[in-house]
């Protein structure tokens, strides 16, 4: 009796339905001949504890001072996406900040400024976008070089407007200080913010583009029979195979896609030239916006709003020349519909350089001032200027007053020595002795004369002079 309800039990468990309930993860095997006592059943599923939720993203650290507070706006300046403020410019980092100008679903516009002092370094920054290709795996982004943006050698107090535009596909986009990172993550005390954007699908890995493939739907495959039981002393029946379930009915083909912003953008095609005109205090850039269709256009300056501007119509924003080479960036946001369609383009501004005043005007505050029998002459140069010759001269003279000939006595170089050679800048100071007689000081431009005769004089060379002494030199 006991040997025929254990053959009723494996009968049954041939033949359960494919829809029953899966078995343990370990069955135990029963058999006909004595077994050991069987081995622990493994625990419930059901009684397994659930890990919670991971640890939520780490807090952004504290700005220290490093980081001093921005003079300049940064924040997301209203713009959402999907909802939340945009995150591109939640931080400050190494005294760089950011502010959203624009944001669509095509493209997305920032400036950004590089607050340190007039003495401070000069910042890279860069707005990249980086294609998706798997769910939250930095490993798998790839950048996409197309839609991002760089400002290099952004000087101190200098600013500039940055356009990234998006793939077809899901992306990322990180304004962070340089050096440039080919893939995501980045430093956190250089990353300003981050967003996602884009889609409807991740992108291919593969091939760097499109969503990626998602496996083929079909019947389950049939399942193979059993293999037949090991004989035993009593019958065993050998359970039949369960049909395979039949296909359902193919799903109805989804409707085609509408245009996308990428596609809207293309079309629209909106251009961007700006020139430049120099002055010595000044640029003046000239922006010409083209684009096809009715969208309304307008331009963001580095350093002012956006304005309104017309298609095919030439407007002009003026800038102050800075003592130090600047790029200039202007960006076009042209409205199609809600998508926004972005260009941008830059010009290199050269640093100012004053020309250089002719004569004596090159020389800035000439002085002779006496401590004994020594004569010191200081003086500067003017701003432009390179290469001025400077001597200073002593001589013996026939009296206390202005009186000639006067023989040369000393000077700041050696005789038929070439006079030194000053550039923009100073003060700079030269010094002669004096003779212990009648003598006169001169300084002067250009070389040193050896014999002072009313025909022979520095004339529009002396840029001052001095005269003194109380006796009478020796004759020569």
């Amino acid at each position: 009796m006991p040997l025929l309800l254990i053959l009723g039990l494996v009968g049954c468990e041939s033949t359960a339905s494919p829809t029953a309930p899966a078995a343990p993860p370990h069955p135990q095997q029963l058999t006909l001949e004595p077994t050991p006592a069987p081995a622990p059943t493994p625990p419930d599923p059901v009684a397994t504890p659930t890990p919670g939720p991971g640890p939520g993203p780490t807090p952004a650290p504290t700005p220290s001072n490093e980081n001093p507070p921005p003079f300049g706006d940064w924040g997301s300046n209203g713009f959402t996406n999907g909802g939340s403020p945009v995150h591109l410019c939640d931080d400050f980092r190494l005294g760089v900040s950011c502010i959203v100008l624009a944001f669509g679903p095509a493209s997305a516009t920032i400036r950004v400024t590089n607050n340190h002092t007039d003495d401070g370094p000069a910042r890279d920054v860069f707005f990249t976008v980086y294609k998706r290709n798997l769910p939250e795996t930095f490993e798998t982004q790839t950048k996409y070089t197309a839609g991002s943006a760089q400002g290099i050698g952004l000087k101190p107090r200098q600013s500039a407007v940055l356009t990234a535009t998006f793939p077809e596909c899901f992306a990322q986009l990180d304004v962070y200080v340089g050096p440039e990172v080919e893939s995501a993550p980045h430093a956190p005390y250089k990353l300003l913010g981050a967003d996602h954007v884009g889609g409807p699908a991740f992108c291919n890995a593969a091939s760097g583009a499109g969503p990626a493939p998602t496996p083929q739907s079909g019947p389950a495959p049939t399942p193979s029979p059993a293999p037949a039981p090991t004989p035993s002393p009593a019958p065993t029946p050998t359970p039949s195979p369960s049909p395979a379930p039949a296909a359902g009915p193919s799903p109805a083909p989804a409707p085609p896609p509408s245009p996308t912003a990428a596609a809207v953008c293309e079309n629209t095609a909106p251009s961007l030239v700006v020139t430049s005109t120099l002055t010595p205090s000044s640029v003046a850039l000239t922006a010409t916006a083209s684009w096809h269709g009715a969208g309304a256009g307008s331009i963001a300056w580095g350093d002012a709003a956006s304005s309104t501007v017309p298609k095919d119509t030439p407007i002009t924003h003026t800038y102050v020349r800075q003592p130090a080479d600047m790029t200039v960036t202007a960006a076009l946001s042209v409205n199609v519909s809600g998508v926004l369609c972005s260009r941008q383009a830059s010009v290199s501004v050269p640093k100012v350089v004053p020309a250089c005043p002719a004569g004596k005007a090159a020389v800035i505050s000439p002085t002779i001032t006496i401590e004994g029998l020594m004569a010191r002459g200081t003086f500067s140069i003017a701003p432009g200027c390179s290469g001025i010759e400077v001597s200073l001269a002593t001589y013996t003279a026939p009296s206390v007053a202005i009186a000639y000939p006067q023989s040369l006595f000393e000077s700041d170089h050696q005789p038929r020595a070439l006079p030194q050679k000053f550039s923009a800048g100073g003060p700079y100071m030269l010094t002669a002795r004096i003779p212990p007689c009648f003598w006169q000081v001169d300084l002067v431009l250009g070389e040193v004369i050896e014999t002072l005769t009313a025909d022979h004089l520095y004339g529009s060379r002396t840029l001052t002079y001095r005269n003194g002494g109380t006796q009478s030199c020796p004759a020569r």
